[in-house]
């Protein structure tokens, strides 16, 4: 029979990252640029790179917290 996983504290952790990168990048285009009367281009760009950033690390941090997560319950 198959046990439920118990969510550690670093997988929510990871998965928290995860989750708020991915809430910059869907933030991104629902704020939108605008050109003011200069001509001068405003935009939230840091957006994009920290919303990379966090998806990575929490896909990453994530991935490796599963494994770990795994090799330890076999052992």
């Amino acid at each position: 029979m198959l046990e439920p996983m118990v969510m550690s504290r670093t997988f929510l952790t990871f998965l928290t990252i995860g989750l708020t990168g991915l809430g910059c990048m869907l933030l991104f285009p629902v704020l939108g640029a605008s050109v003011d009367a200069r001509g001068v281009l405003h935009e939230p760009f840091f957006l994009l790179p920290v919303g990379f950033s966090m998806m990575f690390l929490g896909i990453l941090g994530t991935g490796v917290s599963m494994i770990l997560h795994l090799v330890r319950k076999t052992a």
